[in-house]
Parts: structure tokens; C-alpha cells; sequence
């Protein structure tokens, strides 16, 4: 590596703040974050006054500048120009770092976007190459600090820059391309299920058997449970996991609206911010849907005033989730067992195998007129099917 216009100490630093820089620019794979980074580390390591990042748009044959510094920043940021024009776009068709020291007189030149603002004096350009050394862009330097200019010890440590930033947009580009991929895919789980869940709904109201019809809310709910988790993931742009505090809120919402219970109910959340991931979600809302609608369809047949309370918490030391639902209507948790004995209702029965799943405990008490029933759960961050012991 060519430095013999650095003395060995300052060609030391500018090694170490490479590296630095380096780092900076891998701590994040969020694309727009990557690319701020990679313009901050140009300038630095070049000291120079202006730098900026042109990907490549294969399908037009154009230059992108994606995030440009200086006091033009705002004024040309996205502009586009021909791969054929500018020194930027020789570098990137020919694949060969360049400075030019003065951009005057180099045929090359494109020119400024805003001259009366930035002149540019001379550039330091390298292309942008990922693994399979194919040229995805072109990050440059512009103009010099203290009028002086480019050398070419510099281009060795520029390109290092250069390699690391394009693989760092690679990985990026790839991370927003899955996550826009499972935001499609969590959107239209979540319509098909709503498109479902609207015809079941159809069939329920139209079935003049009691008996039948509940089960068919009932169905309605559990895929309403399902489709909330999706919801969440889809808006918070998260596939892992989700704030479970608030999907509760909207899942008993819903649930309530679906039964159409006409007298008014009091809901009380008291929950901690607890995130769960989808693999736990879907069958906590799962059990908490079984058991809200047969406390609607059942429980407050007799209650005037019904209400529910909701806490929810975690165990920090532990990682222990508790889910308390409380309610003062009747002992729901006998109709549970009676009709999960004569065979009648499965209700009961999925709560045992999602119980199962969650690796969790029920627990149903009463106490002051009040019923409450307890799942206890540890977190785990399991990977695998949500629904892998229906």
C-alpha cells in the first residue's frame, strides 16, 4: 500500500480511524442510517468538505445521488444523471477509482447542480463494489480541506472505505427488501383472514340455530385473534414481535364487537409493556379470545353491571409473563368443563393444547365475587410454527 506522502504516524491514525469508521457503519442495517455513516466516514478519513454516495439503477442505466453533505444537501438529494456522464459515472462504467485535482479541466466533469452555492474544486472517486465485485454505486469526496489536494495514498484507504460500505449496503438493501416482504405477506394474511372471518360472520347471523350460531362466532373470533397479531406485526413494521398490551386492547375490542353484545361493559387494562414474539402472541390471544367470548356469550347472562379487568406483567428476574383476567359474572369456567365432558363445545379443549404450546399454567380462582383466572408463562424466543399443536 502506497503511503509515502503520510508519515508513518499519521498514516497510523488514519488506519485507526478506518477502522473506527468501519465500525460505525456496521453497527446499523437500517439502509438510510448505513449510508449516513458511510458520508461521515468519507469525509473524515479524507478531510474533506463535502462526500456523497451515488447507487446505481440498473434498470434506467442512471446514477442516483442517494445521500449527498454540504450546503446543497436538501437541494440535490435524489437527483439523477446518465451513468454515461461525469466523472462518477467513468468510474462506475469502467470500475476504476479516480482523483482529479482539478475538475476544471477534465473533459469528464458534469458540472455542479448548484454552482452560485458549491464549486467543486477536485474529487477523490472510487467505486462502490459488493462481494461478487460487481459496481452497485460510487462514493466520492469533494474538495480538499485548506485548498489542498488529493493523493494518491489516499486512494488505497478510500477504496477499504469503499469495499466495507458496499457490502454494509448490500446487507442493508437485503434486510429492507425481507422486511417489505413479510409486511406484504402479514397484509394479506390479514385480509384473507378478514375476508373469512366477513363470510363466517354472514353465515352466523343468517343461522336461526342458537347452538350453531355461536360456534360460528366463536370460529370468527379465533380468526379475528389471529388477524389482530398480523395487524400489529404489519403496522409496526416488526415480524418478530409485538407489543402484546395493546393487542389485547384491540382484541377484546373486537371480540366484542363480533359477539354484538348489547349492554354496555366495563374493560379496565392494567398492563406493562410486555413484547411477545408472533410464536407466543397467536396462542395468548388464542386463549384470551376463548375465554372473553364464552364469558360474553355465558358468563354475564345474569349480570348487570358487567365488567372485565385485564392486568398484565412481567417478571423481570425470571422473564415470567402473568396474565390475570378478571370478571364478575358467573363461574364460566363450570360451563368450561361440563360441556368439554358431554363432548359439546371444544373451547375448553383448545385452551389445553394452547396451554400446552405456551408451556403455561391456567389457574381459575374466585374471590369477592370474582372470577380470575391466571396464565403464568415463561418467555421464549423459540423459533417455529405458531400453531404447531393444533
Amino acid at each position: 500500500m502506497d503511503h509515502n506522502l503520510l508519515n508513518d504516524q499519521q498514516y497510523r491514525e488514519k488506519v485507526d480511524l478506518l477502522l473506527e469508521l468501519i465500525g460505525n457503519i456496521n453497527s446499523n442495517l437500517e439502509l438510510k442510517s448505513v449510508l449516513l455513516h458511510i458520508i461521515e466516514a468519507a469525509m473524515k478519513i479524507t478531510d474533506s468538505e463535502a462526500s456523497s454516495v451515488y447507487l446505481l439503477d440498473e434498470t434506467k442505466n442512471e446514477l442516483i445521488l442517494t445521500v449527498p453533505t454540504g450546503p446543497i444537501s436538501e437541494k440535490i438529494h435524489g437527483r439523477r444523471f446518465p451513468v454515461t456522464n461525469g466523472i462518477a459515472g467513468w468510474v462506475a462504467r469502467n470500475s476504476e477509482s479516480q482523483i482529479v485535482n482539478d475538475v476544471s479541466k477534465d473533459d469528464r466533469f458534469y458540472g455542479d447542480f448548484e454552482p452560485e452555492i458549491f464549486t467543486t474544486r477536485n474529487i477523490l472517486c472510487v467505486p462502490l463494489k459488493n462481494q461478487s465485485e460487481e459496481v452497485i454505486g460510487v462514493l466520492q469526496a469533494l474538495n480538499k480541506k485548506e485548498d489542498a489536494q488529493f493523493d494518491e495514498s489516499e486512494i488505497s484507504l478510500f477504496q477499504v472505505l469503499a469495499h466495507q460500505a458496499a457490502i454494509a449496503i448490500t446487507n442493508a438493501r437485503l434486510l429492507e427488501e425481507r422486511k417489505t416482504l413479510l409486511s406484504e405477506i402479514h397484509h394479506r394474511v390479514k385480509n384473507n383472514m378478514a375476508i373469512i372471518s366477513g363470510m363466517i360472520h354472514i353465515q352466523a347471523y343468517n343461522e336461526k340455530d342458537e347452538a350453531i350460531q355461536n360456534k360460528l362466532l366463536n370460529s370468527v373470533t379465533r380468526i379475528s385473534s389471529m388477524a389482530t397479531v398480523h395487524e400489529q406485526l404489519y403496522e409496526a413494521h416488526s415480524f418478530s414481535s409485538l407489543d402484546f398490551a395493546e393487542n389485547l386492547e384491540k382484541l377484546i375490542a373486537n371480540i366484542i364487537d363480533t359477539v354484538d353484545f348489547h349492554r354496555d361493559i366495563s374493560t379496565v387494562f392494567q398492563c406493562d409493556k410486555v413484547m411477545l414474539n408472533v410464536n407466543q402472541s397467536i396462542p395468548c390471544s388464542l386463549i384470551v379470545s376463548e375465554i372473553i367470548f364464552h364469558l360474553l356469550k355465558f358468563g354475564f347472562q345474569d349480570t348487570e353491571h358487567p365488567e372485565i379487568q385485564i392486568r398484565l406483567s412481567e417478571n423481570a428476574d425470571n422473564e415470567t409473563i402473568i396474565l390475570d383476567i378478571e370478571d364478575n359474572g358467573r363461574q364460566t369456567d363450570r360451563y368450561f368443563s361440563d360441556v368439554h365432558k358431554d363432548g359439546h363445545d371444544s373451547g375448553f379443549q383448545l385452551i389445553e393444547v394452547l396451554c400446552k404450546q405456551l408451556e403455561a399454567k391456567c389457574d381459575y380462582r374466585t374471590k369477592s365475587d370474582k372470577n380470575i383466572r391466571t396464565l403464568r408463562f415463561r418467555r421464549s424466543d423459540k423459533a417455529g410454527s405458531a400453531n404447531k399443536f393444533l
